[in-house]
C-alpha cells in the first residue's frame, strides 16, 4: 500500500510540474494578450480570470503531490518471537586462548526469556546449566530476529562439521546448535568460519553472559 501510494504521488508530481511548465511558457503570451484586450472586452478580462485560477490549481495539485511524497513509507513489521522459542548453543573448542567465541560453553534460552550458560572444558551439549539472569523482551527479540534474518531454522550443517561428527577429521571449533519455535525443532553443527550468522548469534549470547560469568581472565 505504502510502495502504491508514492507511485500514485509521483506521478501525480510529474503530471503536474508539466502542467506548471507549460502554463509557466504560455503565461507571458496570456498575459500580453489579456494586457491587450482588458481595455477592449470584459469577456476577454474572463477567459484570463480563469487561465490564472488554473494555474492556482496546478501549483495547488504539485503542492498535494509533493505531501504525498514525503508521507514515510510503511517499514515491515519485526519479527514475532515464538511462544516455544528454544535456543541451545554447544561450544567445542579450546580453553587455551581464552577467547570467548572459542571457550568450552553451553547456552540456553528458555521461552520465558530465561538464559543458562555454562562454561567449562567438562561442558558437553546435553548439559543443563544454572541460571544466569533473565533476558528483557528486547534482548530475545534481537536474538530471534538473528535467527530469522538468517534463516538459521533452515541452517545445514557445514561440510566441516559434518567430517568432524563422522570422525574423519577434528575441528579447532565445533558450535552445535538446536532451535526450537514454531512446534519444530532444528539442529546443525557448524564452524566459526562456514556460518558467519552462527557467529554473530553467539557473539549476542557472549555479550549477554558475560556481565555475569566471564571469560577466566588469560593466566599472567
Amino acid at each position: 500500500a505504502a510502495e502504491r501510494q508514492l507511485s500514485i504521488g509521483f506521478v501525480t508530481l510529474l503530471a503536474g510540474t508539466l502542467l506548471v511548465v507549460v502554463l509557466g511558457r504560455l503565461k507571458p503570451r496570456l498575459g500580453q494578450n489579456w494586457a491587450r484586450m482588458h481595455a477592449n472586452s470584459t469577456t476577454a478580462t474572463k477567459k484570463n480570470t480563469k487561465v490564472r485560477r488554473a494555474y492556482v490549481v496546478a501549483l495547488l495539485v504539485v503542492c498535494s503531490a509533493l505531501a504525498g511524497c514525503r508521507k514515510p513509507i510503511a517499514m515491515p513489521p519485526k519479527p514475532t518471537v515464538p511462544s516455544d522459542f528454544v535456543l541451545t548453543v554447544n561450544i567445542r573448542g579450546d580453553s587455551g586462548p581464552h577467547e570467548p567465541g572459542r571457550y568450552p560453553s553451553q547456552y540456553i534460552v528458555e521461552p520465558d526469556r530465561r538464559l543458562r550458560a555454562a562454561l567449562g572444558a567438562g561442558v558437553s551439549p546435553h548439559y543443563y546449566p544454572k541460571l544466569t539472569r533473565v533476558l528483557t523482551p528486547g534482548q530475545m527479540q534481537s536474538l530471534w530476529e538473528q535467527i530469522e534474518r538468517n534463516h538459521l531454522t533452515a541452517e545445514p550443517t557445514s561440510p566441516t562439521a559434518e567430517a568432524d561428527l563422522l570422525g574423519t577429521t577434528s575441528a579447532p571449533v565445533l558450535y552445535r546448535v538446536t532451535i526450537i519455535s514454531h512446534g519444530r525443532t532444528h539442529r546443525y553443527a557448524t564452524t566459526p568460519a562456514e556460518s558467519p550468522p552462527t557467529r554473530k548469534l553467539i557473539e549476542q549470547l557472549i555479550d549477554l553472559r558475560a556481565p555475569v560469568i566471564p571469560v577466566p581472565r588469560r593466566p599472567d
